[in-house]
């Protein structure tokens, strides 16, 4: 008896111990899993807190100038998709030489009374203050531009984060590109929080290290988070009861670990718990990165949680052992007893299952209101994809890809493996779908051909920068062939090795290189024409100091060949002087005509007309293996023009065209006629920045001659270039002068080995054309008497005009500038009959001289003098009472022409 009543107790002992045990495990599992779950939630609802922010930086690279009204829109559906998120701001970059135009932006979108401001955010707290002052002046400023939502944070508007309590912050997320978190900051009401700061950059950038981000900087997007929605959001409020938590900041340099404390269903700033206390007893630690700060979470099993795991089994042994063996002692009393204990532990069975049962309603009930509010979040999710502007895509890789294998191998697999599981409309008409479901299951082979280079190392870049790539450009083909240029940001999603799905937007920026180019182009026209404007005014300068220097020699050697007699030998001489002479005042000539300065006697010609009256000089100037054919308007309305001028563009165009054809046989075809010329049509020609939109006459003069390369035609028009011998070069150079002097503009077409045409177009003017008559000459001997004035400031042009108006009978008074002459004319205005009087002088110019000479004197007859043209140099006289003008370098007949017609014709008025 006492043998069986030992081993009894033995066997229940042993069998209370090893349940005990097995409870212990159990309950140390059940916990663990808790823990890790609870974790895992934690984990979770801080990754969405910082998807958020990026989600919400989209907005601001889609677009280079966001507007109030939409971040406000953006925000909201975040802050509804996210209730944790207390406050979203934008912090942008402000240089001071903007802040003046940015606060009178801020006021008229966002509040009117916006300012930049600093202080009143003291280190221990985040309470807007009432005294906060106006910004000092700084380099540049962090103000706050944007808040969601603005009830209560009206004050937080302009505050400068460059001076606030968060620089580090700021700096580390700026300086890495990716998000960074302060340490833990009280609100309002002393509620716990933080905040998060992600940096953008400048659209279409990538910057690489902190030099370049600094650079390309735009400003900060700032999120708000509480503690204590962290912990609600992240828990459930059944499994609120069963665990206390501690989290704490362990981010070295660290001064204030303790963050909040969680316990039975409260939430505590202060810390009571102590991190020793959770560790002392069985708790789970776990670590949460959060935008660079090491956070670690507590998590230990709630008093009630631990009663509750206790069932009783280890008890139920040992009574049970302790029952047999008391049966084995008491058979008699053993029916009554064990009735007894059956009904017992049927009761609390059932108590037991009542309560499992409930639990089960709980959660039940949590697991449908959770549905519920994901598929809200999921409706709201599919909205705001398929509503997006920009495209978002979602590629899964299926099977998934090891990423540890080579980089070949692995583009292979991606392109096999991936296809498109997701997609918005948008994304598919960038591609030349439709809607995005014909997209949809599509390999990403066929939507990214292999066949083409560039999406190989698209893929490529993607997997070298670790599967996260942000506005990175390519260039891909949709389906009918066209190439596009995208700005990607993608982002791969990988577990345990392996690829499991890329998530990416798109936005199509080819329109936006198409203008890039488009305006590098119109640089290029403008460039170009400037070098034609800056070469003009170089030949034009010379030319007209050339034609100063030929006025001496021309009438020195005239008037040495005046004062010969007839018979004497050295006529020849100074004949061949004054051919030569004439032969450099014909080149100035050309060069004015280059720089748009030469001299025009403008008329309304008919082009067809002056080209019939050509046509024989033109005939004898070709080679005779050319023929020559006229196709001529016989309707064309009138330009403004100088018939000489014109003669020399038809002159040089068609012994252009005849040079290109050669010693073999060829034909040269000039047209004219009348177009109507647009903005596009005049962007493709020379010296037509300026021109206006019309109706312009042509001139089309084309040959079937060598043609010319890129090359050549870059340069036909430059001075002295030719690709024939040297000596030749200038005669396309006049030609674009003449044509610059006249408003007009020139088209050229050429391509080697098929010829070339150049199209001369100028402006039409209404009205019938004129008559041009030749002018006439003073035929008889003239002597004359007085005394001239002779204002210049070159002395051999003032000694041989005083010389040729000696000769005829002048008395001469020089000057070398306009002060001199005024000085010798106000001592006896009355007594000199004409002034000849230089443009351009030292110390006082011809038109300052003439203003004044008149005042002295209103009647004066004054012959001006100049080496550039004549419409150019008496622009500024007109309606002045000018006499006359004469063009250097001039011939003694020429001078006195100009001066018996002043001299005869009535006085100015």
């Amino acid at each position: 008896m006492l043998v069986a009543i030992a081993i009894g107790l033995a066997i229940s002992i042993a069998a209370f111990v090893l349940v005990r045990r097995w409870e212990g495990e159990r309950v140390e599992r059940a916990f663990e899993a808790q823990a890790r779950h609870l974790g895992q939630n934690l984990a979770a609802t801080l990754a969405e807190y910082e998807e958020s922010l990026y989600t919400l930086r989209s907005v601001f690279t889609a677009s280079e100038d966001v507007t109030f009204a939409e971040f406000r829109t953006a925000a909201a559906e975040l802050r509804e998709r996210h209730p944790g998120i207390q406050m979203l701001e934008w912090l942008p970059r402000i240089p001071d030489d903007q802040r003046t135009a940015t606060e009178s932006r801020a006021r008229s979108e966002v509040r009117k009374d916006f300012e930049i401001k600093e202080g009143g955010l003291p280190l221990g707290g985040e309470t807007a203050n009432p005294d906060l002052l106006t910004a000092g002046k700084r380099a540049e400023y962090l103000p706050v531009l944007f808040i969601e939502p603005l009830h209560g944070f009206e004050s937080l508007f302009g505050f400068d984060h460059f001076t606030g309590p968060h620089q580090r912050a700021i700096a580390r997320a700026r300086d890495t590109g990716g998000i960074a978190a302060t340490r833990r900051i009280s609100w309002r009401g002393d509620a716990p929080g933080w905040y998060l700061f992600l940096p953008i950059y400048a659209p279409g950038s990538k910057p690489k290290t902190p030099e370049d981000r600094l650079g390309l900087f735009r400003g900060c997007l700032k999120g708000s988070f509480r503690l204590s929605d962290l912990i609600t959001t992240s828990i459930g409020s059944a499994e609120r009861r069963d665990v206390e938590l501690l989290l704490a900041d362990h981010t070295p340099a660290s001064t204030e670990p303790f963050l909040i404390s969680f316990s039975g269903d409260t939430v505590r700033n202060a810390p009571p718990p102590t991190e020793a206390e959770f560790r002392a007893g069985r708790h789970v630690a776990r670590k949460l990165p959060v935008g660079g700060r090491d956070w670690v979470v507590l998590f230990r099993p709630a008093a009630g949680w631990l009663a509750a795991q206790d069932t009783g089994y280890s008890y139920g042994f040992l009574v049970g052992g302790l029952a047999l063996t008391g049966l084995a002692a008491m058979v008699m009393r053993g029916a009554q007893r064990r009735t007894a204990q059956v009904r017992e532990m049927v009761a609390q069975r059932t108590a037991e299952l009542d309560a499992t049962q409930n639990a089960l309603r709980g959660d039940i009930r949590q697991r449908a209101t959770a549905e519920r509010a994901l598929r809200a979040s999921d409706q709201r999710y599919r909205a705001f994809i398929t509503n997006s502007g920009e495209a978002i895509w979602r590629f899964e890789i299926d099977p998934p890809a090891r990423i540890d294998q080579p980089e070949d191998a692995l583009i292979d697999e991606l392109f096999r493996s991936a296809r498109v599981a997701e997609c918005n409309d948008a994304a598919a008409r960038m591609y030349g779908y439709q809607r995005g479901e014909e997209m949809v299951g599509k390999p990403i082979e066929e939507i990214l051909p292999r066949s083409v280079p560039a999406n190989i190392e698209h893929l490529r870049t993607y997997v070298r920068s670790g599967f996260r790539l942000e506005n990175s450009e390519t260039h891909e083909l949709d389906r009918h062939g066209r190439t596009r240029i995208f700005l990607n940001n993608m982002v791969g999603i990988v577990e345990e090795g392996q690829l499991l799905r890329t998530w990416g937007t798109q936005r199509d920026v080819t329109e936006q290189h198409q203008r890039i180019e488009e305006k590098a182009r119109l640089e290029r026209k403008l460039q170009e024409t400037q070098k034609l404007e800056s070469l003009g005014i170089l030949a034009g300068g010379i030319a007209h100091d050339f034609n100063n220097l030929l006025t001496g020699i021309l009438g020195n050697a005239s008037l040495a060949r005046m004062d010969l007699p007839a018979d004497s030998p050295v006529h020849a001489n100074l004949a061949a002087i004054e051919t030569v002479t004439q032969r450099a005042a014909d080149l100035c000539k050309q060069m004015l005509a280059y720089s748009g300065k030469g001299r025009f006697v403008v008329d309304r010609l008919d082009l067809s007309a002056l080209l019939r009256d050509t046509a024989e000089l033109i005939q004898v100037s070709i080679s005779k293996n050319v023929v020559l054919k006229f196709f001529l308007s016989e309707t064309l309305p009138a330009i403004s023009a100088d018939a000489t001028q014109l003669r020399q563009i038809i002159m040089n165009l068609v012994i252009n065209a005849s040079d290109a054809i050669g010693d073999q046989r060829g034909q040269i075809t000039l047209r004219t006629g009348i177009q109507n010329a647009d903005r596009a049509y005049l962007a493709d020609t020379y010296l037509s920045p300026d021109l206006p939109p019309g109706d312009y006459v042509f001139l089309e003069v084309s040959d079937d001659g060598c043609g010319m390369d890129a090359a050549t035609q870059a340069r036909i028009f430059d001075p002295f270039y030719t690709t024939k011998f040297t000596g030749r070069g200038l005669g396309l150079a006049a030609v674009l002068g003449i044509v610059r002097g006249h408003r007009g503009a020139l088209r050229v077409y050429s391509e080697p080995g098929k010829g070339s045409t150049f199209k001369l177009l100028l402006p039409a003017v209404a009205g019938p054309s004129d008559t041009v008559a030749l002018p006439g000459a003073f035929a008889a001997p003239w002597r004359a008497c007085g005394t001239v004035l002779v204002i210049d400031d070159e002395a051999a042009i003032r000694n041989v005009g005083a010389r040729m108006l000696q000769a005829w009978g002048f008395e001469t008074e020089t000057a070398c500038n306009g002060r001199e002459g005024l000085e010798k004319f106000r001592l006896n205005p009355a007594r000199f009959a004409a002034v000849l009087l230089d443009l351009t002088m030292p110390e006082m110019d011809g038109t300052v001289t003439f203003t004044e000479l008149r005042r002295i004197r209103p009647e004066v007859r004054v012959l001006l003098m100049s080496g550039f043209n004549e419409q150019d140099a008496i622009s500024g006289f007109a309606g002045k009472g000018l006499s006359g003008f004469l063009q250097k370098p001039f011939t003694p007949e020429a001078l006195q022409a100009k001066l018996r017609a002043i001299l005869e014709g009535p006085p100015p008025e």
